[in-house]
């Protein structure tokens, strides 16, 4: 192989090469669209988290705080209305005895 050949063959080395590189650089490309695409998406989906999601959540978790406060409210007044009840049944109870004892 002479001195001829053999840069011809560095030389069709050298193209394969550069070709391989074009490939390489228009698939970096594209990656990058893609990971600017994904970092818009995602800025996007913090933006909404931020804005709509979280204070909704909060919305529901008062909600619920409401609504348990409300419900202890309703079985503190439970409870009094029966232990009243228990009241009102015993003197009424005491009562029929002092009506027994006059009559």
């Amino acid at each position: 192989m002479n001195n001829d050949q053999k840069i011809d063959c560095i030389l069709e080395k050298v193209s394969s090469m550069d070709g391989k590189f074009n490939i390489m650089e228009e698939k970096i490309n594209a990656m990058d669209e893609k990971i600017n695409d994904l970092q818009s998406d995602v800025k996007s989906i913090k933006l909404q988290i931020e804005n709509e999601i979280c204070p909704n959540i909060m919305r529901v978790a008062e909600g619920h705080m409401d609504l348990d406060r409300k419900l202890k409210e309703v079985v503190t007044s439970r409870t009094e209305y029966e232990m009243l009840t228990l009241r009102v049944n015993h003197l009424e109870a005491a009562v029929e005895k002092i009506e027994k004892k006059i009559s």
